[in-house]
């Protein structure tokens, strides 16, 4: 990974108009605001560096190729041009698969384990050759989320490239700047946890948000699906927490509190 990866992403953010704007938000709301920011922009990159990738010059090039040394060349080319983004965003494995399901280029550390791929059974294949010119499925894997784009040349796809992205990039970036005082999470629309800010020394995320189910936390709250602020008790703890979507992700934030013991005996409604 080239520089410092949290560094430049928290700059960019603010360099590509997407960093929260200062508003009344504090405390945990504003962890939320701040992280879901975070989080769309390595999301969005990726998926705008998948599809642009997908419709460059050189597969154009390639295609038209009137000599198989020219073919040859432009497929090297292509396979370089991958490698200078490897680690970026946490981007790791660049594949390209024709529509025949032969492997036509392979970048990164995750070899492929067949030159032949079933562009029907693969679940990331389908989804990308089905996608529109400069559209973009996104699949999610244990530990990373893949990007899928079709390669398109006079309505036809010829080819489809996937992109897979590491779900460690958002630990680091949650946790990047972030007190001591408040932990993130990052949860997909059925409530997995994806990302964690903490460090969890055997690798392994969490089930539940501190217990509790994405529903179970927004009705808590008596948020909206799309973000929601409130004190909410779970596994005998009291937490401030936040929550606001990104896509079909979420991103809740959460502050641990002091309880009373009454509190935590008689239920959250004397935590108000």
């Amino acid at each position: 990974m080239r520089g410092d990866f949290c560094t430049f992403v928290l700059g960019l953010s603010l360099a590509c108009g997407l960093g929260v704007e200062p508003s009344s938000a504090t405390g945990v709301q504003a962890v939320a605001q701040e992280k879901a920011a975070a989080v769309s922009i390595i999301k969005s990159r990726a998926q705008k560096y998948t599809a642009t990738l997908a419709q460059g010059r050189l597969f154009s090039a390639y295609l038209n190729a009137s000599t198989m040394s020219e073919g040859a060349r432009l497929r090297t080319r292509i396979g370089n041009s991958f490698k200078a983004l490897e680690g970026h965003y946490g981007m790791r494995d660049f594949t390209v698969v024709e529509r025949s399901g032969e492997l036509f280029v392979h970048v990164g550390t995750e070899l492929a384990s067949s030159s032949k791929r079933n562009v029907k059974k693969d679940h990331v294949l389908s989804a990308g050759f089905a996608q529109r010119e400069r559209a973009v499925a996104i699949v999610m894997d244990e530990g990373y989320v893949t990007y899928a784009s079709p390669v398109i040349r006079r309505g036809e796809k010829e080819f489809v490239l996937c992109v897979k992205q590491e779900l460690s990039a958002y630990d680091k970036v949650l946790a990047y700047g972030l007190a001591k005082t408040f932990f993130v999470l990052v949860v997909d629309k059925h409530g997995n946890v994806l990302s964690d800010s903490r460090a969890h020394p055997s690798g392994s995320k969490p089930s539940t948000i501190e217990g509790m189910t994405l529903d179970e936390m927004r009705n808590h709250v008596g948020g909206s699906v799309a973000e929601g602020t409130g004190r909410i008790v779970t596994n005998g703890a009291l937490f401030n927490m936040s929550y606001q979507k990104v896509g079909d992700w979420t991103v809740v934030a959460l502050e641990p509190l002091p309880a009373p013991q009454e509190c935590l005996r008689t239920g959250d409604d004397k935590c108000r």
